[in-house]
């Protein structure tokens, strides 16, 4: 098989407006933030050779595989966050989550005199909303920091038509009765300051993969996990505990600071091969460095990402009408991964007009 998947793309990742003021003595942060969660984008698509071993075998057949994703979902954000010691800072955010994507697959079996295909095309639309809460402890040589995303259940939009010259046209729309459920993450971290031009920082995220549901999709009433349609007590995915190690050097100039940055970091995601189950653990290592002003602070990094796992693969149009995790090869699948990543934040050195602005809208 040459198939191989590919992709390309670029957007933004993060925009916000944040405003620092106080209210009863209190330092007060508030924030009004967008962020793409997930991008899903990419295609995979290319030639599988069937060879029958053995006497009497006939000659090689060819299956011809093109799958397209495209989409993304993305969360807006308003933040709150109040200082109520010295030491001590608390937040939280109401979020709303927005997403659309669409997964086209298509199977073609060429032949001399009329070729097998399968055409599948997916539709999907999530709506919800959810909190989030933290806490922050400053300390001269150390910082701590804990985040809870809550989990909670989205309007889904599912539709699916599927067409093949085997088959009649087949169309289903769950309708508004269907939801998809995000589940719960947890995080927290350490920053640690060895030296006042040095900064070494480490966190976790724990993120319940297994309660990621859908219900609504078919008349039975309990739900499914989403990564492969199993029964959550039978499903391939799995909890992850991701890890995230790096260090800072500050470099000081006149009017100006420069900072360099390396990190580390070992993703395992949730999603198995639900024949294989092997797990799927990406690495990344990072570099980076930036220059920041008083008012401005420019950032950039670049990533590399990796990671290799087995799989379990469709190989003829029969198996695909046939429905059900049914799975004709298994092989190695490998990963590799560029990111390049930028970052601008402006500081405005004047607020009070602004400040006064925002005292009129609220009184």
């Amino acid at each position: 098989s040459n198939r191989h998947f590919d992709y390309t793309n670029s957007s933004p990742d993060f925009a916000s407006a944040t405003l620092p003021f106080v209210i009863a003595r209190k330092p007060v942060t508030v924030q009004f933030g967008w962020q793409r969660i997930y991008q899903l984008s990419g295609t995979l698509s290319g030639d599988v050779l069937r060879t029958t071993l053995g006497q009497g075998a006939g000659p090689p057949t060819l299956l011809n595989v093109d799958n397209e994703l495209r989409g993304d979902i993305d969360r807006g954000s308003l933040s709150l966050a109040v200082k109520l010691t010295g030491r001590l800072s608390v937040g939280g955010s109401l979020n709303v989550w927005r997403g659309a994507w669409r997964d086209d697959l298509g199977f073609v079996e060429p032949s001399a005199t009329a070729s097998d295909f399968v055409d599948i095309r997916t539709d999907n639309r999530i709506r919800g909303e959810n909190l989030t809460v933290g806490l922050l402890l400053t300390y001269p040589r150390f910082n701590v920091g804990l985040v809870y995303h809550t989990a909670f259940w989205s309007a889904f939009r599912f539709h699916r038509e599927t067409r093949s010259n085997r088959l009649p046209p087949l169309i289903y729309d769950a309708g508004s009765r269907a939801q998809f459920r995000f589940p719960h993450s947890l995080a927290g971290g350490v920053a640690w300051r060895p030296a006042p031009r040095w900064t070494v920082a480490l966190d976790l995220t724990h993120d319940q993969w297994t309660d990621t549901l859908v219900r609504g999709l078919t008349d039975l009433p309990a739900p499914v996990n989403f990564f492969d349609g199993m029964p959550p007590r039978f499903s391939a995915a799995r909890d992850t505990t991701s890890l995230n190690v790096g260090g800072e050097r500050l470099f000081l100039r006149e009017g100006s600071v420069l900072p360099l940055r390396l990190g580390f970091a070992w993703e395992p995601q949730g999603a198995m091969d639900p024949v294989t189950r092997d797990p799927v653990d990406w690495f990344m290592i990072a570099g980076g460095g930036g220059y920041n002003t008083n008012a401005l602070k420019f950032d950039a990094a670049v990533q590399y990402r990796w990671g290799g796992f087995r799989v379990s693969d469709i190989i003829e149009v029969d198996s695909v009408l046939s429905g059900g995790p049914v799975r004709d090869a298994f092989g190695q699948a490998t990963a590799r991964e560029w990111r390049i990543k930028l970052s601008a934040i402006y500081r405005i050195p004047d607020t009070d007009k602004l400040r006064e602005l925002v005292g009129r809208i609220f009184g």
